[in-house]
């Protein structure tokens, strides 16, 4: 028997970015992410209800999310559901679900990117590597324009 453990969302983030670092030098992005759904109850009435998703990013992903994303960012994240417990400081038994990114895709328009922190290099890199993956839907950065005239 086969099994899989894929999550894909597309939603806004409710926060910015927030960045921490293993004591190894491990880069953990955290985000927020909420995701809307409609529908008309049986009295005719419409509902509309937000689910809100934990994200976490690493390495050189979780550095380019905390540099160029901010709250009411619109993201496609693609990734994998992880379930931890722990114990919190009064002895109870605390649970958490999050989604580990494998990718994400930048939905806003390319111009909102914050230009000074993330060049070309960087998402190039990050673009091929195994590991994570960017990218940028739309106006997209990895088309066919020559790297020297990249606009910033």
């Amino acid at each position: 028997m086969y099994s899989l453990n894929k999550v894909f969302i597309i939603g806004f983030l409710g926060s910015s970015p927030r960045i921490q670092y293993s004591q190894s030098g491990l880069a953990i992005c955290k985000l927020n992410v909420a995701t809307d759904e409609s529908y008309t109850s049986k009295a005719g009435e419409k509902i509309k209800q937000t689910e809100w998703h934990r994200i976490n990013a690493f390495n050189r992903l979780a550095e380019i999310c905390h540099t160029s994303l901010t709250k009411g960012s619109l993201i496609y994240v693609e990734g994998s559901i992880n379930s931890r417990q722990w114990q919190d400081k009064d002895g109870n038994r605390r649970y958490s679900t999050e989604i580990n990114a494998s990718k994400i895709l930048f939905l806003d328009r390319r111009q909102d990117i914050n230009k000074e922190q993330v060049s070309f290099a960087d998402i190039n890199e990050m673009y091929n590597s195994s590991d994570n993956d960017i990218s940028y839907h739309n106006n997209s950065i990895m088309d066919n324009t020559p790297f020297d005239t990249v606009p910033f």
